[in-house]
């Protein structure tokens, strides 16, 4: 071969290499431009949902002039969005945003339907999803006390508990007349992220409260119209917090759900004192607490119906004797007529009562 077939060969194969080259970055351009067209091509329709920021940090608003995503705003928790175009095969979701077009990440907001929104609760910090598209039922601490898991797309929304006021009289006449017995219903909402954020009780269904778990304020609602109330001391939002996310895991537990919810870091629950009576005057006989070794969750000596603890909730489950059983770590206090303290197990599905604030 002489030299300028040499030379003719090798300026060949340089230009293939740069088609190549050229072809690539178009094929490249090409899906980069793919990508973006869903939201160039999203009008302006008619939704029939409503779009609600979700997430616990709140979410990105977007302007789309050019082919690149460009931060403008952020919805905050809570916060509504008006929806412009929504469609279930898209990333984003076309909003008015100060009278302008503007886009944000539909995983960062919960789609609900207007009969949904009309029924629930909303206040300025959290709000409540009452709609269901499941439910499953289940009897506790009494065979009368029940125990409602509300489920979307097969994850927990809602744990609606309807329980009635408990004395010593009362206990006995459960069986006879529950018509004449007095309920509180309280509905404890999971965020679509699985966090346990807020909750409603509406005692005698005139007059309810929503408490907003991450913002610690409290709210009246009549009419389906919040109005804020005074806010309860940090204090007291820890306990409650506490002693709820206990009572709200004795109830996954019973109903066999291992995806337990996560709990708001605004709250230090774990300093918290409660306390678990199992006697006569809250189920009407006597049930004996067990508590179980750290390392070898073996049972250990305590016949008390009673006692007093920090719930410290490191969870593990166990398979014994073909039962699930959900081990959750305490730290025990010490109780009068016991110098038992330190740190145990108890099992979240052997417990006959929920916890309550201590004294």
């Amino acid at each position: 071969m002489n030299k300028i077939s040499y030379f003719r060969k090798k300026i060949f194969m340089l230009k293939n290499f740069v088609k190549l080259i050229l072809l690539s970055s178009i094929i490249i351009s090409c899906k980069e431009n793919n990508n973006s067209l869903p939201i160039e091509k999203m009008g302006a329709t008619k939704p029939d949902s409503i779009g609600l920021v979700a997430n616990i940090d709140g979410a990105n608003i977007y302007d789309k002039d050019t082919l690149t995503l460009e931060k403008i705003g952020k919805l905050k928790y809570a916060e509504k969005a008006n929806t412009i175009n929504f469609h279930k095969n898209q990333t984003f979701i076309k909003i008015n945003f100060k009278g302008k077009d503007a886009y944000i990440s539909k995983k960062d907001v919960e789609i609900i339907s207007p009969e949904i929104y009309k029924k629930s609760y909303f206040a300025k910090d959290c709000y409540c999803l009452l709609g269901s598209d499941k439910i499953r039922t289940i009897n506790f601490p009494t065979p009368y006390d029940t125990i409602h898991f509300l489920f979307n797309n097969n994850q927990i929304t809602m744990v609606q508990q309807i329980l009635y006021y408990r004395t010593d009289k009362n206990v006995k006449e459960i069986q006879n007349d529950l018509k004449k017995l007095k309920y509180s219903t309280v509905y404890k909402y999971i965020n679509k992220d699985n966090f346990y954020s807020s909750e409603i009780i509406d005692p005698n269904k005139k007059e309810s409260f929503l408490d907003c778990y991450n913002s610690k304020t409290n709210y009246t609602i009549k009419e389906n119209k919040p109005v804020l109330s005074s806010n309860y001391d940090d204090v007291v939002y820890e306990l409650y917090f506490a002693q709820n996310l206990f009572n709200l895991d004795v109830c996954y537990a019973k109903g066999n759900y291992e995806n337990f919810v996560k709990p708001l870091t605004n709250f230090d629950f774990k300093s918290q004192n409660l306390i678990i009576e199992q006697d006569k005057s809250q189920i009407n006989k006597d049930v004996s607490i067990k508590l179980y070794e750290i390392n070898t969750y073996k049972p250990i000596a305590y016949n008390k119906n009673y006692i007093s603890f920090n719930y410290l909730r490191e969870i593990k489950m166990i398979e014994k004797d073909g039962q699930k059983k959900y081990f959750a770590k305490i730290n025990v206090l010490e109780n009068e007529g016991s110098s038992l303290a330190g740190e145990y197990y108890i099992v979240l599905n052997e417990v006959a009562m929920f916890a309550s604030i201590s004294n």
